[in-house]
């Protein structure tokens, strides 16, 4: 098994799944395959096991996801003797969630800006001076 061939080869078929939003690289960047002048984010090639880092995308479930990877990645490469372990490390959700309401900046939801007034606040209590209770 090359690494750089399967790599480029796994990362590429994953990422056109409907399922799959786009390679994750795992919490602290471990999920990656460091090939000479570049890396590949998102799979990890050991000769013991394979790792896939994904992002699902939603309405997808674990299970559909799972079972999209893992038949792409053997139709990809083969059957593999070893672990394929699949890694969704996030789910991004639609760009539009209802009409009129989309992620993103708040122009793009068309949310009022917050208001402009500047409130007088003071921690400390107010004293008066030259009175007596």
């Amino acid at each position: 098994m090359s690494p750089e061939i399967d790599a480029m080869v796994i990362a590429t078929a994953v990422t056109v799944l409907p399922q799959v939003a786009g390679p994750h690289s795992g919490r602290y960047g471990e999920i990656v395959t460091l090939l000479p002048g570049r890396r590949v984010d998102g799979v990890r090639l050991r000769p013991d096991e394979i790792v896939i880092g994904v992002v699902a995308r939603y309405p997808a479930t674990t299970a559909e996801v799972d079972a999209a990877v893992r038949a792409t990645v053997h139709a990809a490469i083969g059957r593999v003797e070893f672990p394929l372990h699949l890694w969704i490390g996030d789910i991004a959700i639609p760009r539009v969630l209802s009409p009129g309401i989309t992620t993103g900046r708040r122009s793009a939801r068309k949310l009022p800006l917050p208001s402009t007034k500047v409130w007088a606040t003071s921690r400390t209590p107010a004293t008066t001076a030259g009175t007596t209770p």
